[in-house]
Parts: structure tokens; sequence; C-alpha cells
């Protein structure tokens, strides 16, 4: 793996952190599996090194074993223009929690982290 690109927390009882790469990549972290899309129904999945540009992407997150439910997401993205903090997530059922993650236009995003 290379660069880190991404820090997501999950917020529940304690935070969950999770990196991307700089090319995007799906992954599993602290009983958490994170995979991007790119529409509301989770059907168009976004492929590992894809880069994410400015736009509406949908992150899935699937909840494995008995870790606690996350209520909150906050990213730290490169850049100031993305960041999020404590925003609601949407439990979709089974498991599964979705987010709608717009990324604006960054001039100080530039691919390194």
């Amino acid at each position: 793996m290379s660069k880190i690109k991404k820090n997501i927390q999950i917020l529940c009882l304690l935070a969950i952190n999770l990196f991307f790469l700089s090319s995007f990549v799906s992954a599993d972290t602290n009983g958490f599996f994170f995979e991007y899309y790119r529409d509301q129904d989770l059907t168009e999945k976004i492929e590992s090194g894809s880069k994410l540009k400015a736009g509406s992407y949908y992150i899935k997150i699937i909840q494995s074993g008995s870790s606690s439910l996350p209520t909150y997401i906050s990213i730290d993205s490169e850049g100031i223009n993305n960041d999020v903090s404590n925003h609601a997530i949407e439990d979709i059922g089974n498991g599964i929690f979705r987010y709608n993650r717009v990324i604006n236009h960054d001039p100080l995003a530039i691919g390194h982290i």
C-alpha cells in the first residue's frame, strides 16, 4: 500500500480510524468495511485505483462482528474544502450504513498527505 490520502473517523462510543490511499481502495478496519459508490443505491462500486474528483459519492459502511453501531462520520481530507465533522450516517439495515460524500474542488488537495 502506498501514501495515506484520507483519514476517516466513525464516531460511536470510541473513534475508529480508517485510512484511504491516494488511489481509492476499499478498506476493512476495526469491525467496519468501507467502499465508495457512484450511486445512492450502492450498485455502482468505484474500483480500486480510481481517483475521486469533485462530485457526489456514497460511502457504504458495513458492520462486521459485534462492533458498536456508528452514528456519525468525520473526514479529515487533504486541503480544507472537504473536511466534515460529526455528520450523521444513514442506517439502511442489516448492519449497512450509507453516507453521501460530496467532494468539492480544492486547490490545496494535490495528492500528498
